[in-house]
C-alpha cells in the first residue's frame, strides 16, 4: 500500500492598489514609531544602544530594518517596471526605457541591502580627501551616474503620458531630496559640528537629520511604485501573486 503524504499547494492571491497602499503606509509608520522609541531610549533616558534595539531598527546602518525594508521596497519597483516592459499592452517606444530602469532599480535594491555606495566611498577616500557637502564621497560619482541615466532617458520620459511624467517626477524629486539632498545635508553637519558640538547634541541632531533623510526615501519610494502599480495594472490587469509548492 502506498500512501501519499504530499501536500500541494498552489494559490493565486489578488493585490489590489488599496491594499498595496495600506501595506506601504502601515510599514512607513511603524518603522517611525520604532526609530522614535529608539531615539528616546538613546537620547532622551540615556540608554544608547537601546537595549539593543539601535542596531536593529536605527535609519542608518547595514542589516537593519529600515535598509531591508527599503532595498525590499525599491525591488518591487525594480519588479514593477521590468513587468511593464515585457507587457505586450505597453507602447513599444517605451519599452526599453522601463526595461532599462528595472534593471537600474535592481541594482540600487542590491546597494542598499550591501551598502555598495559606501564601499565605494572609502575606496575614494583613500586616495582623496572631501569635507563639506561631500564628507560622504559616493554622492560625487552617483550624482554622475544620476546625470547619465537623466540623459539617456530623456527621451522616453518626454514620451510618457502626462500623468506619469507628473508621479514620477514628484516619486524622484521626494526620493533625491533624501538620497542626495539631505544625506550631503547630514555631511556638511559632520563635517563642521562633529567636533565643535556637546558630543549629546551633535548624536541627537545627527538622528533626527537621518530620520528625515530615511522619511523622504522611503515616501518617495513608495509613491513610485504605487504609481508603477496602476500603470501595470492598466497595461496588464490585475496583479496576481501564485504561491505554489509541493
Amino acid at each position: 500500500m502506498i500512501i501519499d503524504t504530499t501536500n500541494q499547494i498552489d494559490e493565486t492571491f489578488t493585490v489590489t492598489k488599496r491594499q498595496l497602499k495600506d501595506v506601504l503606509t502601515y510599514s512607513y509608520f511603524s518603522l517611525i514609531l520604532l526609530y522614535s522609541a529608539v531615539l528616546i531610549l538613546r537620547h532622551g533616558l540615556g540608554y544608547w544602544s537601546a537595549w539593543g534595539l539601535n542596531n536593529r531598527f536605527h535609519m542608518q546602518g547595514e542589516a537593519t530594518l529600515p535598509a531591508l525594508y527599503s532595498g525590499a521596497l525599491i525591488f518591487l519597483c525594480a519588479i514593477l517596471l521590468i513587468r511593464i516592459s515585457r507587457s505586450s499592452s505597453t507602447e513599444a517606444r517605451l519599452k526599453r526605457g522601463y526595461l532599462m530602469l528595472g534593471c537600474i532599480f535592481a541594482f540600487l535594491a542590491l546597494d542598499e541591502w550591501i551598502a555598495l555606495h559606501e564601499l565605494v566611498g572609502l575606496e575614494l577616500e583613500r586616495n582623496y580627501e572631501f569635507g563639506g557637502i561631500f564628507y560622504y564621497s559616493w554622492v560625487i560619482p552617483y550624482a554622475g551616474l544620476l546625470l547619465l541615466m537623466v540623459a539617456v532617458l530623456a527621451s522616453w520620459y518626454i514620451q510618457l503620458p502626462n500623468k506619469e511624467r507628473i508621479r514620477y517626477t514628484l516619486a524622484g524629486v521626494v526620493y533625491i531630496a533624501g538620497v542626495m539632498g539631505l544625506e550631503m545635508l547630514s555631511a556638511s553637519f559632520i563635517d563642521r559640528s562633529s567636533r565643535s558640538m556637546e558630543y549629546e547634541m551633535y548624536a541627537a541632531t545627527l538622528d533626527i537629520i537621518i530620520g528625515f533623510e530615511e522619511t523622504f526615501e522611503i515616501v518617495g519610494m513608495s509613491l513610485f511604485a504605487l504609481a508603477l502599480f496602476d500603470v501595470y495594472t492598466r497595461y496588464s490587469g490585475k496583479l496576481k501573486i501564485r504561491i505554489s509548492a509541493g
